[in-house]
């Protein structure tokens, strides 16, 4: 996924050489999956199990963090911003 490479590079998730997961924190059946996938894993830690899971919420919050807000924004508008979304739905 492009949008972890940035934070790789800036270290504030180490995501290289994972397979990873981004979710929305109010999705909680995909919080569900999550759990569920890491309780087959080996470690909960990513560098033993090469799987980690992160929200779209700390994705953004590290965004912000290393002064990239413009991607935050995007990114927030595209997938949190559900007022927008009910704005579209409902009028």
């Amino acid at each position: 996924m492009k949008i972890f490479s940035r934070f790789s590079t800036f270290a504030l998730f180490d995501l290289e050489a994972t397979d990873d997961i981004a979710y929305p924190k109010q999705n909680h059946q995909c919080a569900a999956g999550v759990k569920a996938y890491q309780q087959q894993l080996v470690s909960n830690d990513p560098e033993v199990s090469g799987f980690q899971a992160v929200t779209l919420e700390e994705c953004i919050e590290a965004m912000r963090a290393v002064g990239d807000g413009d991607s935050a924004d995007t990114l927030h508008g595209r997938y949190l911003d559900f007022q927008r979304m009910e704005q579209a739905i409902f009028g």
